[in-house]
């Protein structure tokens, strides 16, 4: 028993001093006034992003993960991926835990695009990137998704576009944004320590909340055969004892980009939350218990274009004191 107390404990220590030990993300090219990065979205509330292959948009996860099929993909561009012992205890939406061991580092090539009408869709050459983000680094999920988690995203100051339907990777923060609120750390999980997870404080029902930033959430919620769209925030259960506007299902299928769990929840259909002086009324909110208490997707719940400053914690919107439905 000691032995395996004293094994645990030192794969412990190696995965945290790895974890800490990183390259940062090298940008090949910078250019005046312009984005690092433009990723194109393929699906609204999932945010994968269409690139020469498939990523999700995650900053629920404190690492990314790429699957085999991928590697090949970025073997076939000319990318040299390198290998590095970095042990990691990992988890999945059922709670259970894992390790990685190797971590894969590559310069992952950014494509060109362009725009037609109002979103941004076209690769206008693979043989000339746009741009190269060197040392990029994932653990490999054979047969499963490919993530870029925060690891890889506190390193930018992140744009999302609903309109363009794109998402910009940026130094500083772009012109035209007003500060909104602050991000905060969230770092209780070992699992996370490869990368910082955030929440904002968030006002629901008069009552202040810390919310969980998660893009990975509210894909898509389904309550028999009638569909609920992109749902932005989840709460616990136990909150339910205070919403009047509620309703039971026996059955509700959360279908996000990891897979379809199927619980008892209730559901909300019209409340008012706000972040900073942004509000929305008549909101859908999940109630139920899952491994995060509160929960809410900012490419979600924001409508106007958001930007996440991961450098500096802080979040900025286009509209300075807006108040939608």
């Amino acid at each position: 028993m000691k032995f395996v107390k004293l094994a645990f404990g030192l794969l412990l220590t190696i995965a945290l001093l790895c974890a800490y030990f990183y390259w940062p993300i090298k940008v090949n090219s910078r250019y005046d006034k312009k984005p690092i990065a433009i990723f194109p979205i393929k699906s609204n509330g999932q945010t994968t992003i269409r690139q020469l292959f498939d990523f999700t948009i995650d900053t629920g996860t404190g690492y990314s993960t790429i699957n085999m099929a991928t590697i090949d993909s970025v073997k076939a561009t000319g990318s040299e991926i390198k290998r590095s012992l970095s042990p990691l205890f990992t988890y999945d939406v059922h709670n259970h835990i894992g390790i990685q061991w190797w971590r894969n580092w590559f310069a992952m090539p950014v494509p060109q695009y362009e725009q037609k009408g109002n979103s941004i869709t076209h690769i206008i050459s693979k043989k000339a990137p746009y741009n190269y983000l060197e040392n990029v680094c994932f653990y490999v999920n054979e047969g499963g998704y490919n993530v870029i988690g925060m690891n890889i995203l506190q390193q930018f100051v992140v744009e999302y576009k609903p309109k363009e339907r794109a998402i910009y990777l940026w130094d500083e923060v772009p012109e035209g944004y007003e500060q909104l609120t602050e991000m905060k750390r969230f770092n209780n999980d070992i699992a996370d320590i490869s990368g910082k997870r955030y929440y904002i404080d968030v006002s629901i029902h008069g009552q202040d909340k810390r919310f969980f930033l998660d893009t990975g959430f509210g894909y898509q919620t389904k309550i028999g055969d009638k569909v609920f769209a992109y749902i932005p925030l989840k709460c616990p259960s136990s909150d339910t004892t205070q919403i009047q506007n509620l309703f039971r299902v026996e059955e509700i299928e959360i279908e996000g980009f990891r897979s379809v769990r199927k619980k008892k929840f209730y559901v909300e259909n019209k409340a008012t939350v706000s972040v900073g002086d942004y509000k929305r009324n008549g909101l859908f909110i999940v109630y139920g218990d899952l491994r995060t208490p509160y929960t809410l997707n900012p490419f979600v719940f924001f409508k106007e274009d958001v930007v996440l400053d991961f450098k500096k914690e802080k979040i900025y919107i286009k509209s300075a004191h807006p108040e939608t439905n």
